[in-house]
């Protein structure tokens, strides 16, 4: 793997401006994204790993603001450009819910063609039409021409996705960001979609952004996975090494969490509490109300995060000596 970095993001730190208060949704966030590499951003709902893939495409609600931070890509901060929600060249976003990506009024032909026309700059329509039907291919949908013309009604879950996904190659992207591409589809047709992004991270050489909140599918397609919690990052590591030394108690907890086939459950193991109200996050650990180590220092001194072994970073005291 090509150790030259595709995507930088330095303390990057976002909030909503909501009715009665403000949210902190993401705070002081940083971490890249090598060449040819998939990086998994894993958390519960609200941990703010959506907030930083629509952030990396520019495609944030009006209510949002970056307060700080960088989001380098080719070379230059994306945050400097004067339009708030000005599109990326090179970044494309694959949503969890493919209906919503997809105008019920066209054909699927007709939105790649109108994809392909303003991306890649090509006006003869038979020449359109034949790169749609290449990403057709690759994406391994079955009788190319038959999608091409069909309506978004006309197709299952699992080939709207694929079409979806053969809409965003089609530009030639140098980052995929992917924000739950799963989440919609059944058990086999998750598993034909990990396997399908897996398989062309290969072919294409593509770098991708994956966000997930399930940690089993983040180890099936992660070569890095940075674990999330309450906006922050808790913990950083190559997904091997994640999952066999995890160091975080709440990696931990989400380990633990994933049921195994070979074990009989009288009850599934769940992390008691719930998620951190982030219009008045805590001063110390963001997860010290969960944890079943926390100490008196949890809650009143944020734990840096920290190189604790080679390329295994951790957010937590039980890791970090008084300096």
């Amino acid at each position: 793997m090509n150790d030259s970095k595709v995507l930088e993001v330095e303390d990057l730190t976002i909030d909503y401006i909501i009715l009665g208060g403000t949210i902190k949704a993401v705070r002081n966030i940083s971490f890249s994204i090598n060449e040819g590499e998939v990086v998994c951003l894993v958390g519960e709902s609200g941990s703010g790993k959506s907030t930083i893939g629509l952030a990396i495409a520019r495609a944030l609600p009006e209510n949002a603001i970056i307060r700080k931070g960088k989001i380098i890509f080719k070379g230059r901060n994306i945050l400097d450009e004067k339009s708030k929600n000005k599109n990326v060249d090179g970044i494309m976003i694959v949503f969890q819910d493919p209906a919503a990506s997809l105008n019920p009024l066209f054909t699927v032909g007709e939105v790649i063609s109108d994809v392909i026309r303003c991306h890649l700059a090509i006006e003869d329509q038979s020449k359109i039409k034949e790169k749609a039907l290449e990403m057709f291919r690759i994406v391994d949908l079955p009788d190319p021409e038959r999608i091409f013309n069909s309506y978004p009604h006309e197709l299952s879950g699992g080939m709207l996705q694929r079409v979806v996904i053969a809409i965003s190659l089609s530009t030639n992207p140098k980052l995929l960001i992917a924000d739950e591409p799963t989440t919609m589809l059944d058990v086999t047709l998750q598993a034909q979609i990990i396997e399908l992004l897996s398989n062309l991270k290969k072919k294409l050489g593509l770098s991708m952004l994956f966000i997930t909140h399930n940690l089993g599918v983040a180890t099936e397609i992660g070569d890095r996975i940075i674990v999330m919690y309450g906006g922050e990052i808790v913990e950083e590591a190559g997904s091997e090494e994640l999952i066999s030394n995890p160091l975080h108690p709440y990696t931990k907890g989400l380990l633990e969490c994933i049921p195994r086939a070979h074990i009989k459950y009288s009850r599934l193991k769940h992390i008691p509490g719930s998620i951190p109200d982030l219009r008045n996050p805590a001063i110390g650990c963001i997860f010290s109300d969960r944890c079943s180590w926390v100490m008196d220092k949890c809650r009143i001194v944020k734990p840096p995060l920290r190189e604790y072994v080679r390329d295994h970073k951790v957010a937590c005291h039980l890791y970090v000596e008084d300096e």
